[in-house]
């Protein structure tokens, strides 16, 4: 086995990303001699990649191979796979066959928490719906099989995600509640990250102070993290995606923008400038900064999407004539 490093920014490294369909970082993918795929995951930590790698070690098929003895003489290891293989190329439909196919050939466990991570991501791109969402949530919760990091991660999720899109809905601020107190019992510190998130939810939405939420999310960061561009991007965005604190998060997005390595990584947090500025109300600037943005990265079909939204937003006419 060769272990190969592909890297996103790379221009013949980009191609073959874009070959293999890669929707998310870190993907890996462990392929034949001839490119032809095996096995395929993602996430980050050594315990899930030896499993990973072990599980497709162990049956060194390809994707192909295994689909066509899977019709045959179906079982739930090959299921998992096929499922993992289509989820990390964004093909959900395919993915949650085989998860289900995958609990019906071991009935000793019930794999919710894949089919939720599934339907939460695919709530998210209108392919299933909100009850479909919060229904394996619940079910997630209340499995034995779901471990107490898995759970509060759905908890993390329910109450810091689905609030962006429902900040009144009774039921996503229920996830918030009851997080906090799943959140109180445990003592695991590898788990305190989730424990700080949802207790930033918490301050935000139950308690509804923004000051203190705001100063919670900051604490989540290490020191020197205002200099650096990732993470004031990522402080910039929090705060657009919950509408809060606009002035200082423009000001950190702005400086994320001086900071940033050119190309994808300026592009992105230009973006975040974009829509923090189109939010407190001047489109103009904010299609102006888009397209300095493009300029960044010009290939981002995202980026060119943002560009026409922004345009129409700035210039009325503009709209009417796409329309």
């Amino acid at each position: 086995m060769v272990l190969v490093k592909i890297h996103n920014k790379r221009g013949d490294d980009v191609d073959y990303i874009k070959s293999y369909n890669v929707k998310g970082y870190p993907t890996f993918v462990l392929a034949s001699k001839d490119g032809e795929t095996l096995q395929r995951w993602w996430g980050y930590g050594k315990d899930g990649f030896l499993k990973e790698m072990k599980n497709g070690l162990s049956d060194p098929t390809t994707i192909a191979e295994k689909k066509e003895r899977f019709a045959t003489t179906p079982d739930a290891k090959t299921a998992r796979a096929l499922a993992k293989y289509h989820y990390t190329r964004g093909e959900l439909k395919d993915s949650e066959t085989y998860y289900l196919d995958e609990a019906k050939y071991d009935p000793e466990n019930d794999y919710s928490y894949d089919l939720y991570d599934l339907y939460r991501r695919g709530f998210r791109k209108n392919m299933y719906t909100k009850d479909q969402m919060i229904a394996a949530a619940d079910k997630s919760l209340a499995s034995e099989y779901v471990d107490t990091g898995s759970k509060l991660r759905i908890y993390d999720q329910m109450g810091g995600d689905a609030i962006v899109m429902f900040p009144d809905d009774k039921d996503v601020l229920a996830y918030i509640r009851k997080g906090q107190a799943f959140a109180n019992e445990v003592t695991d510190e590898k788990l305190q990250r989730y424990k700080d998130r949802i207790g930033i939810s918490y301050a935000l939405y139950i308690d509804k102070d923004i000051p203190k939420a705001v100063e919670l999310k900051k604490n989540t960061f290490k020191e020197g993290w205002q200099d650096n561009a990732q993470n004031l991007n990522s402080f910039a965005w929090w705060c657009f995606e919950h509408k809060i604190n606009l002035e200082e998060s423009e000001k950190m997005a702005e400086r994320g923008v001086k900071l940033a390595e050119a190309g994808s990584q300026k592009a992105n947090i230009m973006d975040t400038l974009a829509e923090i500025v189109n939010l407190q109300g001047d489109p103009l600037r904010a299609s102006e900064i888009i397209n300095e943005a493009v300029k960044e990265n010009p290939d981002s079909e995202y980026l060119q999407k943002q560009q026409v939204r922004f345009r129409e937003l700035s210039d009325p006419k503009a709209q009417s004539k796409t329309n």
